[in-house]
Order: structure tokens, then C-alpha cells, then sequence
């Protein structure tokens, strides 16, 4: 039995239980998490929102290389100006 799920910085697809994304067909985009994570879909922006501040697990473990697709998530998501766990990379701002 798999311990870690994925998600797909390309697609945004989520709790998938490989590391190839079966939505975009690519693996270099995702990464590792918890299994006991269930990450609710980034189509109802308000509940991902809730779990991104209130897990802030998940994006602890986005790796280095990852980082930048990560803001593009959160600016997707419209999470502005929010600092998850401390970290100044997830400190999304606003572009005028």
C-alpha cells in the first residue's frame, strides 16, 4: 500500500497515487505528500484557499525546483499576501 499521494503543479490535479500524472502525462511537475492529505480540487478556489493556510504540511514538502510553480498555484487560487508557515516565497503578491 502507497504512504504518499501526488499533485500535478502542471494540471493542478491532486491525490494522485503515482508520480506520472495521468491527467498531463508529465512527472516532472509533481510532488510528494502525505497519504493522510486529502487535497480538495483547485476548481473551488475558497475551499483550496482554507486547506492551503490551514495545512500549511503541503506546501512545506514542495520541492526547490518546484517552488516557482507553486506561486502560480497560489496566484491561481488568488491567495495574496498570505505568508504560509513563515516562508517569504509563499508571500504572493498582487501584480498591478
Amino acid at each position: 500500500m502507497p504512504m504518499s499521494k501526488y499533485f500535478c503543479l502542471n494540471c493542478y490535479q491532486g491525490n494522485l497515487s503515482q508520480a506520472h500524472c495521468t491527467n498531463c502525462q508529465r512527472s516532472d511537475y509533481t510532488f510528494e505528500h502525505s497519504h493522510k492529505l486529502r487535497v480538495p480540487k483547485v476548481s473551488n478556489k475558497v475551499k483550496f484557499r482554507k486547506f492551503i493556510v490551514d495545512t500549511v504540511i503541503f506546501l512545506n514538502v514542495v520541492p526547490d525546483h518546484l517552488k516557482p510553480k507553486a506561486q502560480e498555484l497560489l496566484r491561481h487560487v488568488k491567495l495574496f499576501n498570505t505568508p504560509i508557515n513563515g516562508r517569504e516565497w509563499t508571500n504572493i503578491k498582487v501584480k498591478k
